[in-house]
């Protein structure tokens, strides 16, 4: 059987360009999902970031896509052109799980949360002519058990970075935002050191290779396994970044392992400047007043730190874009990802704005970051869009990219050249694409029938860890 699997753009308007592909690594998870695929079956990975997806003269009888809620749109219209051709569709990611009725409409199955026992199953069914329409995991799998990601179909000469792989799983953190917890389940599910060590080494890492990037939530969620990562993975001399708590700066020995095992840059959700606003959403264990010391700590250690931060949390006011870039220079803070507060269906932020009337509209590809979905409390959704804007701007100019930079002086040749190219992408960014109309009666508002009333009772797993004492 010939199996395609697909990770959809946002949308054709949002083509990529040379330059945005050097700040867009491999993303793993199709790649994953290619390992899951039995033995002889043909299997093919399609990553639209890079390389067109052409339905009508394709060839497979399975085609899988997974999403998160900002390509939702793409995805149903990728599935509904493989699905006039013949191919069976299988759709899956977190916007599946948290939607499994909006989704189910568009595909011949669905898998909702983890794959990696399912995907298989719903292979051989498909063999056997017995599909079914809903594959579901009843139990988190074993981390020991999840395969090395189909490393051969990554076509190196089309990403920057190239190298990419999965250490572990889940995040023991459930700040309200988030849909990990809706995905995954509840904890942090590590696999084994060993494991992940022979896939590193399989990679053929090279001095001056860009760096390997781990495709994980959150590389310290257990510190006592991290820090035997670290360890084992000192002797491979290798560079590398992943995402991760600031908490990995309140360890000291943590952090120093990190930086000696090659971390150059990790990518923390600091989120916000305002403690209130941390509160809010259930991420206080992000204390403002220590994010100057942890970030010397990391800098110390020869590891960058580039901060998603995020604006519209309901203590936000108009005052918080000036106070936030001020306080990013202040903190010498490497590189940020910055956008506007995204409520995923089916997280506790989004249950809130929808009980209060206010969400602005159910138009998925709108779910990115860049568009105001929702009504803010604290500023008009005008003040919102533009100071989001100009934050932007004011963080990726070349004042700041000088100071901030001067006051790190950490892993330089790879902040130079993230924040040059972020610079460029953000100036491309200033125009606002305006404020979407609210969703009327007449319109038929994508998934709002799957968000009121169309769930889906998925099993919340305790987690599995190694030790106890998870962070």
């Amino acid at each position: 059987m010939r199996i395609h699997i697909v990770q959809p753009m946002m949308s054709l308007q949002k083509a990529p360009t040379a330059l945005s592909r050097v700040l867009q690594p491999v993303q793993n998870t199709a790649y994953l999902l290619a390992a899951l695929v039995p033995e002889g079956h043909e299997v093919k990975v399609t990553d639209e970031y890079v390389a067109p997806v052409d339905p009508e003269n394709d060839d497979s009888d399975l085609v899988g896509i997974t999403f998160v809620t900002g390509f939702a749109p793409r995805a149903y219209d990728l599935a509904r052109r493989f699905r006039a051709r013949g191919a069976k569709v299988v759709l899956g990611g977190p916007h599946v799980t948290l939607l499994p009725g909006e989704a189910a409409r568009h595909a011949d199955a669905i898998v909702l949360g983890e794959a990696d026992e399912t995907f298989p199953r719903l292979i051989d069914d498909l063999e056997k002519g017995k599909l079914q329409p809903l594959y579901r995991a009843e139990h988190p799998p074993d981390p020991a058990l999840i395969p090395p990601s189909r490393h051969d179909l990554v076509d190196r000469s089309k990403f920057y970075i190239s190298r990419t792989l999965q250490a572990s799983r889940g995040c023991p953190f459930k700040c309200e935002y988030c849909t990990l917890p809706g995905f995954y389940g509840a904890g942090y599910r590590p696999r084994p050191v060993a494991q992940v060590i022979e896939e590193v080494e399989s990679l053929g890492y090279r001095p001056g290779d860009p760096p390997i990037v781990f495709w994980d939530d959150n590389i310290v969620g257990n510190h006592r396994w991290s820090k035997q990562f670290f360890r084992e993975l000192a002797p491979l001399k290798i560079k590398w970044m992943a995402q991760s708590t600031i908490t990995l700066a309140e360890d000291a020995e943590l952090a120093r392992l990190a930086g000696e095992s090659g971390c150059v840059g990790v990518f923390c959700g600091l989120e916000s400047f305002s403690e209130a606003s941390l509160s809010g959403v259930r991420k206080s264990f992000n204390r403002v007043r220590d994010y100057k010391h942890k970030l010397e700590v990391l800098h110390g250690n020869g590891i960058s730190v580039t901060a998603g931060i995020v604006f519209g949390f309901d203590q936000d006011t108009p005052d918080i874009f000036d106070i936030s870039v001020e306080a990013a220079e202040d903190i010498a803070l490497d590189g940020a990802s910055i956008g506007v507060l995204i409520p995923y269906p089916g997280t506790p932020v989004y249950e809130r704005l929808n009980r209060e009337g206010r969400i602005v509209t159910r138009d998925w590809g709108l779910y990115d970051g860049e568009h105001v979905v929702f009504r803010p409390r604290g500023m008009t959704p005008e003040q919102l869009d533009l100071g989001m804007r100009r934050a932007r701007k004011n963080f990726y100019s070349l004042r700041s990219i000088a100071r901030r930079l001067y006051r790190s002086r950490t892993a330089l040749p790879v902040s130079i050249a993230a924040n040059v190219a972020y610079s460029i992408v953000a100036r491309n960014g200033l125009e606002s694409p305006g404020i979407p109309a609210a969703d009327g009666p007449e319109q038929g508002r994508p998934g709002v029938d799957d968000v009121d009333r169309c769930r889906v009772s998925l099993p919340v797993f305790d987690g599995w860890a190694p030790d106890a004492r998870t962070r």
